[in-house]
């Protein structure tokens, strides 16, 4: 027998229902993949009274055995798993009801650990041991427990700002994108003139989209590109989120709320994209100033950064030529993005 795929012939691969050896072939492009493949298939068929047999591969600076069903160790989290599912189980508790659910539990120093094995390919986080305990524990034996406060869904504080700044723009004839938190190298930096830091995906399937976009602007470049078509102007807004590295969160990612806005015509200027941000500003009841700033992105002299009570929330200014013909847009073009979570803490009096 032979995967990926199941591949079958009537010579030397058929199985029939007498048949009492089978040779199993995992083929593909990742060791660790037909690993996986190999334990879940074998373990299955010794399940249905199977004797499982290995077998030497050998390389030519190694020798390795298949199929390899070490178990994969973890450490047992129990006071997230407490948490979690509203319980107060015991160590002892938690290693009998994992051991329903096929795990071997070991202590020592360091706590408990988890050996999961090896065709539970699906265990990747604490949530899912979490959840398999729930599972041995028994949905049915939950507590259900009516919240001691009583409240009424309404929509959050920041979500009816958000909103605000969504109609006002749409009052200035503008139309609102949704573009993708994923992108590439090419469109945030490279066609931008710039060399932002950017955090590159693990498992990206393609070169287009491999990297969690660290500003909107580009997003909103590559949309107007695609439609170079259509009549102008072309005005252009979205208020979304973006990804910076940060070591002091648990993931290691901030994520902003940033607004960013392109105005595409052959009339607009820096006093165009300038006059978007006092309007929306001055609804929001706040005033704002502006400083030059060099940007690699806009006209030199016709960038300026963007602050509150002296803090900055953003930037504005004219694209530059080569980036519009990197773009293959052939119109002025002028753009802003702001930080929308700092431009809601200024609204809020909290900064």
């Amino acid at each position: 027998m032979c995967m990926l795929p199941y591949t079958n012939s009537e010579d030397t691969g058929k199985v029939e229902i007498d048949t009492k050896n089978v040779f199993i072939e995992c083929t593909g492009t990742s060791f660790e993949n037909v690993s996986i493949a190999l334990n879940i298939l074998t373990t299955t068929l010794a399940d249905m009274g199977g004797e499982i047999y290995s077998m030497e591969i050998v390389y030519q600076d190694k020798t390795i055995v298949t199929p390899d069903l070490s178990p994969k160790e973890m450490k047992l989290d129990l006071d997230y798993a407490n948490k979690l599912l509203g319980l107060n189980l015991n160590k002892t508790q938690a290693a009998e009801l994992l051991s329903r659910m096929g795990y071997d539990v070991k202590s020592d120093n360091n706590g408990q650990k988890v050996l999961v094995p090896a065709w539970r390919d699906d265990i990747l986080h604490q949530t899912d041991i979490a959840e398999d305990i729930a599972i041995a524990y028994g949905y049915e034996n939950f507590e259900a427990i009516i919240p001691k406060v009583a409240t009424v869904a309404e929509e959050s504080e920041f979500g009816k700002f958000k909103k605000k700044i969504v109609y006002l723009l749409v009052g200035l004839n503008m139309l609102e994108l949704s573009t993708y938190h994923i992108t590439n190298k090419k469109v945030l930096n490279d066609k931008m003139l710039t060399n932002t830091e950017v955090i590159e995906l693990e498992n990206s399937l393609n070169e287009d989209y491999s990297v969690l976009r660290s500003w909107m602007i580009p997003l909103l470049m590559e949309v107007l590109s695609r439609n170079t078509h259509y009549e102008y102007p072309q005005n252009v807004f979205e208020i979304g989120r973006t990804f910076s590295k940060d070591d002091s969160s648990e993931t290691r990612i901030k994520e902003i709320n940033r607004l960013a806005v392109v105005l595409s015509s052959k009339d607009v200027d820096f006093t165009s994209i300038k006059q978007v941000v006092n309007y929306v500003t001055s609804n929001l009841g706040i005033e704002c100033s502006y400083q030059e700033l060099n940007h690699d992105s806009f006209i030199k002299g016709r960038c300026a950064s963007i602050a509150v009570y002296g803090m900055s929330i953003g930037f504005l200014g004219e694209i530059s030529p080569e980036v519009l013909s990197n773009f293959n847009i052939e119109l002025p073009s002028v753009a802003l993005e702001l930080d929308v979570n700092v431009l809601f803490r200024i609204v809020k009096g909290e900064n």
